[in-house]
């Protein structure tokens, strides 16, 4: 059998947190503990949210619906020692097959996972796409535009949602037939993934990879590999991105966190100061059978974790709302983000520097255009930073209130059926540029009267961020 199917049981993503004081999270000696969460059983596929506060993970324990499944447990502070139970995830995530290997967007509403041996795969192991409705995952799709008749895992999305990592034994690998490399795709202006690519010999070797994982922020990538240098075994590795956007050199995280043993499954939560895997080791004179670990490291990159709630103002009712964030300085689009239909909350994680702001543009169903300045101060520490949207459902007409954003004269109603929108820019005319979220332009044209009609016929479903100079507004094709 070929060593990489025989890992299939393996593909899985868990996350666990414990509490740690702020003088031991920037101590010199890294400290590995074993985690509460473990049992007798296996424990292995760390993944967390951004936050740090959720922890999804893979265990054949007792209780689940059959081979291995995913699990998760919360808790209050990503740095807090005690967490809920652990729950298993259910249908449709998991079935009586294999399910392994997760990675969450960041703003936690997509999942993208590995399910071995279903029968809509190409390969033995497939990866997959899931999204959150409220509280209960669905729509779950096989991504066969990254899929191939071979063994395809272990996927890591990027915190803008534009490009995700992934682990395959297809052909072409660098250590040939038999190998498996780190591989990658981007997503286009129609929210198509592009043929996924080999990542290349700066972090693929003639030896094996393993257990990919994109920080945050897109800074630096993890991962494990057998390549020669190492403590035995796989090790992890981490290769910062280079100015021009290629990768540097990959260094080896160290024999504190890489023994003779396997090192694989490798996450963390925005902060980049604590890491979660998966190894077989002994501690404490009890040997661990892939159990989860974490350990303390400093941060490879700083970065910023941005989160609010849209809610209505008078009630204290979420709001279902589509926001795009711009950086204010350069006009850049940074992320889109759909508030989770239950709660309102919405989140996103950027590098952090010098002090800036962001501008919210957003559309809410029975409200007025939402748009939302949020002030980041500089920092070369993890920071985070809450920012909620209140609305009023008479926002379209009232005045704003002392200390809130006057609306912009800018607005866009979607028609029926979703093939063109009506522009109502009163005062506003020149220019106008069409973007989707992940910063590619999709129209441009002229607007010369207060109310225009656009085609929009050709645009796939999704958010887009209309401008005319200065003003911007964001609607939605939904069909």
């Amino acid at each position: 059998m070929n060593t990489f199917i025989s890992y299939r049981f393996l593909l899985c993503s868990a996350w666990i947190l414990l509490a740690i004081s702020a003088a031991r999270l920037h101590a010199q000696d890294t400290t590995v503990i074993r985690l509460g969460i473990n049992t007798p059983d296996l424990e292995y596929a760390p993944t967390v949210t951004g936050d740090g506060r959720t922890l999804y993970f893979v265990s054949n324990r007792p209780g689940g619906f059959g081979g291995h499944d995913f699990w998760v447990t919360t808790k209050a502070n990503r740095l807090d020692s005690v967490f809920t139970p652990p729950v298993n995830l259910g249908p449709p995530i998991n079935t009586e097959l294999n399910e392994g290997v997760a990675s969450i967007s960041s703003d936690g509403q997509t999942m993208y996972f590995t399910g071995c041996n279903r029968p809509d795969g190409l390969g033995d192991c497939d990866i997959y796409e899931a999204r959150l409705d409220g509280t209960t995952w669905n729509v779950v799709r096989d991504l066969k535009e990254l899929n191939s008749i071979y063994w395809d895992s272990q996927p890591s999305i990027s915190s803008d949602g534009r490009t995700i990592f992934f682990l395959s034994n297809r052909s072409g690998a660098i250590g040939g037939d038999g190998d498996a490399d780190i591989y990658y795709a981007t997503r286009d202006a129609a929210g198509i993934w592009s043929p996924p690519r080999n990542l290349g010999p700066t972090i693929n070797s003639p030896y094996r990879e393993d257990s990919p994982f994109i920080l945050p922020g897109g800074g630096a990538l993890y991962f494990s590999s057998a390549r020669p240098g190492g403590f035995g075994g796989l090790d992890f590795y981490v290769s910062r991105r280079n100015q021009d956007g290629s990768w540097g050199t990959p260094e080896n995280l160290g024999g504190k966190i890489n023994t003779a043993k396997d090192e694989r499954f490798i996450t963390l939560p925005a902060s980049g100061d604590i890491l979660y895997f998966s190894a077989e080791r002994t501690i404490d004179a009890a040997y661990m059978r892939l159990d989860i670990c974490m350990a303390l490291l400093p941060p490879p990159l700083t970065t910023v974790m941005i989160s609010g709630r849209v809610f209505e103002r008078s009630s204290g009712a979420s709001i279902p709302a589509d926001l795009v964030f711009v950086d204010s300085a350069s006009g850049r689009v940074i992320s889109g983000a759909a508030t989770n239909s239950a709660t309102g909350e919405y989140s996103l994680v950027i590098n952090a520097g010098e002090s800036s702001s962001i501008d919210v543009y957003g559309t809410a169903t029975g409200y007025g255009p939402i748009h939302e300045k949020i002030d980041i101060p500089g920092t070369r520490k993890y920071l985070e930073v809450r920012a909620d949207i209140p609305l009023s459902s008479a926002v379209a007409s009232a005045p704003p209130l002392a200390g809130e954003r006057a609306q912009s004269a800018l607005r866009i109603s979607p028609n029926p059926a979703s093939t063109t929108v009506t522009i109502e820019s009163t005062g506003l005319h020149g220019g106008i540029e069409i973007d989707d979220v992940y910063g590619h332009q999709v129209y441009s044209g002229n607007v010369s009267d207060d109310r225009t009609t656009i085609d929009v016929a050709r645009l796939p479903n999704g958010v887009y961020l209309a401008r005319i100079g200065e003003s911007s507004a964001v609607f939605v094709v939904r069909r």
